[in-house]
């Protein structure tokens, strides 16, 4: 056997690696089409109606927690509104959360700061079930670098297809 053989993967291991590669930039692609869109939800709250509201309580509130990670934080503002006549009580700020983690608690504490205690807001209402509501309703746009991953992963996903399919192929012309 020969030294450059040694380095050689092979028709299996190309197609794994292929395989492998694919999948990698299908959940880059993924995660970055996520960051483009937003949640359903958060798009379907930009058109909802407006309605008055009062802010009954804000600050920051613990969002997720492990053993392994500090606390992540998001803004929380507790409020009352009216629809109709009949009071409301929410407490979404946005239905897609931007968490921070622990340090960053004072960044979702400064967040909810604008929204004093009895101060008014204005409240993005569901017209067909009015005690669902938001305060943050805003169009989902990725930032340039989920453009830049959602590029470099079509492109990988292109070169895990062909490096996979080529080495099917050496596999299947060996037989």
């Amino acid at each position: 056997m020969s030294d450059s053989s040694k380095n050689e993967i092979g028709p299996k291991g190309q197609m794994i690696m292929g395989i492998v590669f694919m999948f990698g930039s299908l959940m880059v692609i993924l995660v970055a089409l996520s960051s483009m869109l937003g949640s359903s939800k958060e798009r379907e709250a930009v058109d909802w109606p407006k309605v008055q509201g009062v802010v009954l309580e804000s600050g920051a509130r613990k969002f997720r927690e492990s053993a392994s990670h500090a606390p992540n934080w998001v803004p929380h503002v507790k409020y009352r509104y009216q629809v109709e006549g009949q009071n409301h009580i929410g407490e979404n700020y946005r239905f897609f959360h931007i968490t921070y983690e622990g340090r960053y608690k004072k960044s979702a504490e400064e967040m909810s700061s604008k929204y004093k205690p009895e101060g008014p807001l204005m409240v993005r209402v569901n017209p067909e079930d009015a005690s669902e509501s938001v305060i943050v309703a805003l169009k989902p746009r990725g930032k340039g670098s989920s453009y830049i991953a959602f590029g470099f992963s079509c492109i990988g996903l292109l070169v895990g297809g062909a490096l996979g399919w080529s080495g099917f192929k050496e596999m299947r012309a060996a037989v």
